[in-house]
């Protein structure tokens, strides 16, 4: 591997050489977030950068993570599976590779091998942690209206570099059958109690 630049790589998204896969993707993820023109969080430097500053710095953060990234996949080619223990991304492919479907167990188990802690994904996909974890527990009633659930469930999926088509196709199929067994059960409780209060 290519030493130095993987130590410049790693400086310029603000990580240590030995950082994991999750801590790498965290960093990239709030640098980009940090640099973004319309964000929030770069308000405070619109002093010291203009926007064609943060659109150049934007695109060094691309850069390194890419370079990163193929680094990585390089040195692993090359090493092949004698490399000192199982790391972050081979654990999370053998997961994948036994996966028939996605669902929130499946979600939470992928998240924990990368990892990857809740706080992370919230901050990136500016979903709240809270329905980041109902998705996970697959808590259903706790989600919102199935539009935003399906957002969630995508800006998860994509934060995670998962499939999002079948994540989301999975997911929402459990999602719709859980609501069609418990709205049906919900609307005839509710007309019996209509009903009933009429008499």
């Amino acid at each position: 591997m290519n030493d130095d630049l993987y130590t410049k790589c790693c400086e310029t998204l603000e990580v240590s050489p030995n950082a994991t896969m999750g801590e790498i993707k965290r960093s990239y993820l709030y640098l980009k977030e940090l640099y973004s023109i319309d964000s929030i969080a770069s308000m405070a430097l619109e002093d010291e950068f203009s926007a064609s500053d943060k659109e150049t710095i934007l695109e060094e953060i691309e850069q390194a993570f890419d370079t990163l990234m193929d680094l990585i996949k390089k040195e692993r080619d090359l090493s092949g599976s004698d490399g000192g223990g199982e790391r972050d991304d081979e654990a999370v492919a053998e997961i994948i590779a036994g996966i028939d479907a996605y669902d929130g167990p499946v979600l939470k188990r992928i998240r924990g091998k990368m990892g990857i802690a809740l706080e992370d994904i919230a901050v990136a996909t500016r979903i709240q942690r809270q329905y980041l974890a109902e998705l996970e527990n697959e808590n259903f009633e706790a989600l919102p209206a199935e539009v935003y659930t399906r957002g969630f469930v995508s800006g998860y999926a994509e934060f995670l570099s998962l499939d999002v088509q079948k994540v989301v196709a999975d997911y929402m199929t459990r999602y719709s059958k859980w609501k069609a067994d418990n709205h049906q059960g919900s609307t005839i409780a509710n007309l019996f109690s209509m009903f009933k209060g009429k008499k």
